[in-house]
């Protein structure tokens, strides 16, 4: 006699599930396109151990399998779906960087970035020319340094410490005790040495502009190491010629990196904590009318005032300073706090 049997459905370790889902990290959210073939070959699957059910079993039993045959082939598709996605990733599958700020389109691996998505190490990101207006997005490496990327500009996260310019300009704020930021170029690679500057290629390709806001920067190209110091600007053309020029650190030129400065991050900030963040971001050097004033800064609390800072370029905030009924004069690039 024929005795009716039903294949064993196998065990899912669940301990190693979670070190597998734990050791791969968050990830991006699975393109439309591959969780499309996913779905389909889990109901391809589905169909086919229904096809494999004899004709003679019981009705009761029909009803049981078929779910249990879905059931663990979803659990496999996602599982599957995964581990495909830890392979398609870019080479060193950790996160490098996060989304701080974005505007417009600006894309990583062809996928829209949005404030809070992760990158990995290997992912190239692209901002827009832009229109209407400019694409920008600010990124926070693993490391604590800010990225800026302006539009119609190509960046590849090589890791943590490293960056490489492809295309358009790059700003850094690297002002991290005991890290050190590299940008890598067709024409060179830069250095930091805890300060602010912008990297662009321009020409094609064919020159590289340096520009140190803050601290300063070495230059390396073979052989060859220049270095640049604050309220210097380099260029390099591709036969080697070396250009250098004074600079401003609150110039026009310098806007696009204020749109895209970071928000304050103090909490329950004080004028004080407000001024530092607005003349690190400006290049403004602060004054106030008197020491007592000067003084008075740190007990002064933003209250409300210091959450609708978010979003705002340091440029416009400004007007926080005469929302505490104080005035201001800005002259040269030295902002004068004053009684009003």
């Amino acid at each position: 006699m024929n005795e009716d049997r039903t294949s064993p459905t196998p065990e899912l370790d669940e301990d190693e599930l979670r070190r597998l889902l734990e050791t791969a990290g968050p990830r991006p959210p699975v393109p439309p396109e591959e969780l499309a073939a996913i779905k389909a070959a889990a109901r391809e699957d589905w169909r086919s151990s229904l096809g494999r059910q004899g004709r003679g079993h019981r009705r009761g039993r029909w009803r049981m399998a078929a779910p249990l045959a879905l059931a663990a082939t979803l659990v496999i598709a996602l599982v599957l779906g995964l581990w495909w996605r830890v392979l398609r990733s870019p080479a060193g599958s950790a996160t490098v960087a996060t989304i701080e700020r974005v505007r417009g389109t600006v894309r990583a691996e062809g996928v829209a970035l949005e404030t809070g998505a992760e990158l990995a190490a290997g992912s190239e990101i692209a901002t827009a020319s832009g229109d209407p207006e400019p694409a920008w997005v600010t990124l926070r490496l693993v490391g604590a340094q800010s990225v800026r990327l302006r539009a119609g500009s190509r960046l590849r996260l090589v890791d943590g410490s490293a960056l490489e310019l492809l295309e358009g300009a790059v700003y850094v704020d690297s002002a991290v005790e005991g890290q050190s930021l590299e940008v890598r170029t067709p024409l060179g690679n830069v250095r930091d040495v805890g300060t602010q500057f912008e990297v662009r290629l321009g020409g094609g390709g064919g020159s590289l502009r340096i520009r140190v806001r803050e601290g300063a920067v070495e230059l390396r190209r073979g052989a060859e190491i220049h270095s640049a110091v604050s309220g210097e600007e380099v260029t390099l053309d591709r036969d080697g010629a070396l250009e250098r020029r004074a600079i401003t650190p609150w110039h026009d030129d310098w806007e696009w990196v204020l749109a895209a400065a970071p928000s304050l991050e103090v909490e329950d900030p004080s004028l004080d904590d407000f001024l530092a963040w607005l003349s690190r971001e400006t290049g403004w050097r602060i004054r106030f009318e008197d020491d007592a004033l000067a003084a008075s800064a740190a007990e002064r609390k933003l209250g409300l005032l210091g959450s609708s800072l978010a979003g705002l370029s340091p440029a416009d905030t400004v007007v926080v300073v005469q929302a505490m009924g104080l005035d201001y004069r800005l002259d040269r690039g030295v902002l004068l706090i004053e009684r009003r």
